[in-house]
């Protein structure tokens, strides 16, 4: 019954460690998008894209903020995100010296590739790949999905309403995954509990049979 009793423990320590490590991996990714709100904006079809990165660039350095685009690749068997952000703070995806990092590197990412500057991000759940926002320029950018500071949300909406953009909050939110919740532990940490009590019923039953067989208190303490 010892045996078995250590064999659970180990299941149920190994299993909390292991949501731990997803929470951790999962909390990565939620410090890039943390804190922002998702808009659309519609390019106006006079403007071609590098007139349009242009003016995005122009509209957050002078409202100090940054803003992101992103594209999520699930064609191969690990998800693959692509941010795509201006550098105009320090702070916007928890990477310091990120300018810094993109003028002198073609991007970052958490997996060690050449010409990218390596961030040790785990690759449980996402590759990631951060990029100038001048590098979205090759993708059709009539109508899509940015992220903004939450705090600049009505500010940068009402800044380019006024320079003629189309452009609207969306009701989309980022859902953040927690791996170790009471719902997640309580069926194995009750199955260790149960084995517990089973074990401890089996030892009181065996120190029975032990007394009633002559041995005295002492030595089965000692066992």
């Amino acid at each position: 019954m010892k045996k078995i009793l250590y064999f659970m423990y180990g299941i149920v320590l190994t299993y909390i460690l292991l949501l731990n490590f997803m929470d951790y991996s999962s909390d990565i990714l939620n410090n890039l998008e943390d804190n922002k709100v998702e808009i659309v904006i519609n390019k106006p079809k006079e403007k071609d894209n590098a007139e349009f990165i242009s003016d995005l660039n122009d509209i957050t350095q002078k409202m100090n903020m940054d803003i992101m685009y992103l594209i999520t690749d699930v064609s191969n068997s690990t998800i693959k995100k692509n941010y795509y952000i201006s550098t105009n703070t320090n702070n916007f995806i928890g990477i310091n010296n990120a300018r810094e990092i993109l003028e002198s590197y073609r991007g970052i990412s958490n997996i060690n590739e050449k010409s990218f500057f390596y961030i040790n991000y785990s690759t449980l759940f996402y590759h990631i790949y951060i990029y100038n926002l001048k590098d979205a320029e090759k993708y059709n950018l009539d109508s899509c999905n940015y992220y903004i500071p939450l705090r600049k949300e009505h500010e940068f909406i009402e800044v380019m309403s006024k320079a003629g953009y189309d452009i609207a909050k969306t009701n989309g939110t980022t859902v953040k995954n927690r791996y170790v919740t009471i719902r997640t532990i309580i069926l194995p940490v009750l199955i260790l509990f149960t084995t517990m009590i089973f074990y401890s019923l089996s030892k009181r039953k065996e120190s029975m049979i032990k007394l009633l067989g002559g041995y005295s208190k002492s030595i089965i303490i000692k066992e």
